[in-house]
């Protein structure tokens, strides 16, 4: 009997610990895979931005009014502010910024108006997307769905306009690089080298020369380095589905593994790789396989 007892105990001391061993690693991998996590942060320049707004004007949610350009600063018809990537990586932009709302803000009816043109533009480009590459998981796209039939006159429009943010953060629609130019689309083309035609599975942008490069939307870097034919390149995973690509770059400003928000600059335009002058390679992935990015960025190229 004292053996039996014996054997038991020392089974359930060794089950004990191992139990206790395997909780010690789960807690490990819990905290290491915390750095991984794209979830939950946010670009500091504008949120710093946004706090001088609600001190300065009493404004509240002054990162939406940063990134989406509600106060009507850059005066253009896009998505986001088209001062954005500048916001996001210069410092010093930032005390411009606000010299030049304090100069051309009017009113906070003008914050209503604007938000509600963002939803708008945001709810139709959601659905095509969606429509064609069923990009949203069900429970978004019915969110979409029903406040684009909503009467937005009776919503509360900074709410619903900071959850369309939280949706679109991680789908590339930003135009990964300012003031640009589109000068090849995507699909069947004379290849300026080759001279033949091939299939181009991106967009080819070009802007002033050294201009950087941002991430269109949140994800975790999961390529940067070389790769034959497009130089220097870094490809940002954004989720299970999205994928963006960009490539040809003079520069790389992230390594691998690295978590960027939109905005944030990746790398620096240039003519590595096979390319007959500086530009901006840039495609989307959708499920393993090259689409259209025009689809995606389109709204950011028409509206300024």
């Amino acid at each position: 009997m004292y053996k039996v007892w014996y054997i038991v105990s020392k089974t359930s001391f060794f089950y004990q610990m191992s139990t206790f061993k395997n909780i010690l690693f789960l807690l490990l991998i819990c905290i290491l895979t915390q750095g991984c996590s794209t979830g939950g942060y946010s670009v500091e320049a504008y949120k710093s931005i946004g706090g001088e707004l609600k001190r300065n004007y009493k404004l509240s949610r002054g990162d939406l009014i940063v990134a989406y350009d509600l106060g009507r600063i850059d005066k253009t018809n896009c998505i986001y502010s088209a001062d954005l990537g500048n916001i996001i990586n210069d410092r010093r932009y930032k005390s411009k910024y606000i010299s030049r709302f304090k100069a051309l803000y009017k009113s906070p009816l003008n914050l209503k108006k604007e938000a509600m043109r963002k939803i708008v533009r945001i709810n139709k480009l959601l659905l095509e997307l969606h429509h064609n590459y069923r990009i949203l998981s069900n429970s978004k796209y019915q969110y979409v769905r029903r406040l684009s039939r909503s009467d937005l006159t009776q919503v509360d429009l900074r709410k619903e306009l900071d959850v369309l943010d939280r949706i679109i953060s991680f789908i590339p629609i930003m135009i990964p690089i300012g003031s640009t130019t589109v000068t090849s689309k995507y699909g069947n083309r004379l290849h300026p080298i080759k001279k033949r035609e091939v299939f181009h599975c991106g967009l080819d942008m070009v802007a002033k020369n050294g201009a950087n490069v941002y991430a269109s939307a949140n994800g975790i870097v999961v390529f940067a380095g070389k790769k034959a034919g497009y130089g220097n390149v870094v490809e940002i995973q954004h989720s299970k589905t999205l994928k963006t690509l960009y490539a040809h770059l003079a520069k790389i400003s992230v390594k691998k593994g690295r978590s960027v928000a939109r905005g944030k600059a990746v790398g620096v335009q240039g003519s590595t790789g096979a390319t007959t002058g500086d530009h901006l390679h840039f495609e989307v992935w959708v499920n393993d396989r090259h689409v259209n990015p025009y689809d995606f960025v389109s709204s950011e190229c028409t509206c300024r």
